[in-house]
């Protein structure tokens, strides 16, 4: 005699995170929903909810170990069962109540100068989520307690707590910080615990201890006698002029000048000459009254480094110098001189408008220098055009702008092999006059870009 087992249909399962539990969806082998469907695990029986259509399996305690697969029992409304095998592509995984809490914390440095008596604010974003899926709400954390440690320029550590912080999920809370004079740090410790929706085996109440924390330095300049930092400009008494020399300004903690006489070390390199090579000039130069130091059109310079020495004069300096290097580039002209995609530019009275954009102007080699051109004729060659948005195709009748309100201003040249042209350095449009509110394109063939101009 012979037997034979036919298998006629099969049941399967998917399962995801929830914030109660794992929601279980059982199928027939053909993917139709099974309704009604019952599951077994762990000797108890769970049913279909109505709402969703899903069953939901309650997490599983700490205290069970970590997740892993396990079988389970999955049977539909007419009597027809199938067993889940764990450790298969189809497997059941139980997993435990296991929360990620995570809070963004933000504070302003430069809170810390406000006048005596201000709290600037600290601000909290916080963020749960159970097995990577976010909480809607935060109910489920209680005790929340916010330990703020601040400390002063004489090491004196003061801490203060803030209990019961009322934090929403999605949204900024807001905590005053009140912070002591000459303030240097300030510390954030946030702490809390969630009750967890599963009971331990004795029944009482399952907790997960949840904390983010941050750390802000304040007021540094404060803890050091290096307050002196060297800046790097053009002098503003020559206006927009194209050759208008550099200047260092030396500037202190709140932005005063330094005091007439401050040594600057400075460093001038060619923007021909290697930085390895060190073929670089060394000058010590002396601040005027204003705190500059003069260092004139720096016609081809490609690298510029000054270098403050801190402490008393006279004295074994107790900290490094600050030391600042600027990059001019190729012939004084900026290496990073991109222009904008999209401009948004708001008229003054009478609906003037004035912009400043940066410009890179290629190699022109044996060409007419630009100081024996016309503005027209600059922008002509190079290929400089503003036009209304009226100029697209399609879009109507272009009105040109180019003439009456661009002005190209290019840096200094140098002359190339001691031919009648020079190499082009980099400089600036200028768009100024009276614009109709609408929008602009702003053509820069030389750099095969285009601006979008809206006023």
């Amino acid at each position: 005699n012979a037997r034979a087992v036919l298998r006629q249909g099969a049941l399967r399962c998917m399962w995801r995170c929830a914030g109660a539990g794992q929601a279980l969806s059982v199928m027939y082998e053909d993917g139709a929903v099974v309704r009604g469907a019952r599951v077994w695990l762990g000797g108890r029986e769970y049913g279909t909810d109505a709402d969703t259509g899903e069953v939901l399996v309650p997490y599983r305690p700490d205290s069970m170990g970590d997740d892993s697969g396990c079988a389970l029992v999955v049977g539909d409304t007419d009597g027809f069962a199938a067993l889940v095998q764990p450790y298969t592509s189809a497997s059941f995984v139980h997993k435990t109540e296991r929360y990620e809490f995570g809070c963004g914390l933000h504070f302003e440095p430069e809170a810390a100068s406000r006048p005596r008596g201000t709290q600037p604010p600290l601000l909290l974003r916080p963020v749960l989520a159970l097995h990577g899926q976010p909480c809607p709400d935060l109910d489920l954390l209680q005790d929340v307690v916010l330990t703020l440690t601040t400390r002063d320029a004489d090491g004196t550590e003061n801490k203060s707590t803030v209990a019961d912080v009322a934090l929403q999920a999605g949204k900024v809370t807001s905590v005053p910080v009140r912070l002591p004079e000459r303030c240097v740090s300030l510390s954030a410790l946030l702490t809390g615990r969630i009750r967890k929706l599963c009971a331990g085996a004795d029944g009482e109440p399952l907790w997960q201890d949840v904390s983010a924390s941050g750390h802000w330095e304040l007021n540094a300049s404060d803890a050091t006698v290096r307050t002196l930092v060297p800046l790097l400009t053009r002098d503003p008494a020559a206006g927009d002029a194209a050759d208008a020399p550099y200047v260092i300004e030396v500037v202190g903690r709140t932005g005063e000048p330094a005091p007439a006489g401050t040594q600057v070390a400075v460093e001038l390199l060619h923007a021909a000459v290697p930085q390895h090579t060190g073929l670089s000039v060394h000058k010590t130069c002396a601040t005027d009254a204003r705190g500059r130091v003069a260092l004139g059109a720096l016609h081809g310079i490609g690298m510029v480094r000054a270098m403050v020495d801190a402490g008393v004069p006279g004295q074994v300096p107790l900290e490094r110098p600050t030391r600042v290097t600027w990059m001019i580039g190729l012939m004084g002209r900026s290496v990073a001189a991109t222009p904008p995609t999209t401009l948004h530019v708001m008229p003054a009275a009478g609906g003037e408008v004035k912009v400043h954009i940066p410009y890179s102007s290629p190699l022109h080699l044996g060409a007419a220098p630009p100081s024996s051109l016309t503005p027209a004729q600059l922008l002509e060659r190079e290929g400089v055009v503003l036009v209304s948005e009226a100029g697209l195709p399609g879009a109507g009748v272009a009105r040109d702008f180019t003439e009456s309100h661009v002005r190209l201003v290019l840096g200094h040249e140098a002359p190339a092999g001691g031919g009648s042209g020079g190499t082009v350095c980099g400089g600036y449009l200028v768009v100024s006059g009276v614009l109709p509110p609408g929008r602009y394109r702003l053509a820069l063939l030389a750099m095969d870009a285009v601006v979008s101009l809206v006023v």
